[in-house]
């Protein structure tokens, strides 16, 4: 993450799920964390909304990080870069935004044994969650350099729907998908 983990710990898994701005689910087996998603209902305009709802605390968790890494601030002014390159699309689109599995779940090795995908598991909750609150439309951005995270997604009914995502320091492609695509085999 661009802000760090202070910014992660302090603002963006304590403030945004708590007050609704984003949402998330992890993946145990045998009572161990296995993977996680996050993602937001209000892809372009969440973290606007945070911003303003929770600035005190938001300006508080910046100023510490600023002054303990002042190289942080470029990372702070990127992140705005970011935050204001966002338009909105006219409708609503809600992300993807994190998705974590850890190594030893991956894989086929890990399917056979435990019966699980666990990203495919995390993307289904999700998905169900979509459609249940009647989401037209769902992004994610991934690194151009990530090709096993995009291949995953193609065969997931993803398709791709821009490259060199303005804002993005890092070449990145975003990818879109209804809810009623998504195959979870």
């Amino acid at each position: 993450m661009l802000l760090g983990p202070h910014f992660l710990e302090s603002f963006y898994y304590t403030i945004l799920p708590r007050k609704g701005y984003i949402q998330g689910a992890v993946a145990y087996v045998d009572d161990v964390p296995a993977g996680f998603l996050v993602f937001t209902l209000d892809s372009d305009g969440f973290m606007g909304r945070a911003a303003a709802h929770h600035a005190l605390r938001l300006a508080s968790t910046l100023t510490k990080d600023m002054l303990t890494n002042p190289g942080s601030l470029k990372n702070i002014f990127e992140s705005w870069k970011l935050m204001r390159s966002r338009t909105s699309s006219g409708e609503p689109v809600a992300e993807v935004m994190s998705v974590g599995v850890q190594p030893f779940c991956r894989g086929r090795d890990f399917k056979t044994k435990f019966g699980i995908h666990v990203a495919r598991s995390l993307h289904n909750d999700a998905f169900n969650r979509f459609r249940r609150l009647a989401v037209k439309q769902i992004r994610t951005i991934v690194d151009e350099s990530n090709e096993r995270s995009i291949q995953y997604h193609l065969s997931t009914g993803w398709k791709i729907f821009a490259s060199g995502i303005p804002g993005w320091s890092v070449p990145s492609i975003e990818l879109r998908i209804r809810p009623e695509d998504f195959c979870a085999q």
